[in-house]
Order: structure tokens, then C-alpha cells, then sequence
């Protein structure tokens, strides 16, 4: 009969602590790619330069814990 019990045991909180990284990771690769586009797309502008810079910047800000 212990060993019933064992099996239907909830999950641990560990998962949804996995989940919050995978978001911030995700977060972090968009912004990172949206910075490789507007570099691309800006054809060398001088504000979309800088611009990039705010969005990487942000992305670097949502991998803090």
C-alpha cells in the first residue's frame, strides 16, 4: 500500500521553476534576433545602431534573476 501512495504523488515545484527560465530564455532570444533585424534592416542608421543596443541591453536585463 506504500507504494501506491509514492505513485500518485503531485509534482514537485521544481517545474514550474523550469518553466519561468525557459520564458526568460525565450524572451531573450527574440530580443536578441529583433536586434540582429533592426541592424540589418537600419542599413547602417546611427539611431537604429543605438536602438539595437536598447533592445539587447533588455534582453540581458530578463536573464537576471
Amino acid at each position: 500500500m506504500g507504494h501506491a501512495v509514492l505513485l500518485h504523488r503531485r509534482p514537485a515545484q521544481h517545474s514550474h521553476y523550469g518553466l519561468i527560465i525557459m520564458k526568460r530564455i525565450a524572451a531573450f532570444t527574440i530580443a536578441t534576433w529583433s536586434a540582429a533585424a533592426i541592424l540589418y534592416f537600419g542599413q547602417h542608421s546611427v539611431a537604429l545602431i543605438a536602438l539595437s543596443g536598447v533592445v539587447v541591453l533588455g534582453g540581458f536585463d530578463l536573464l537576471r534573476p
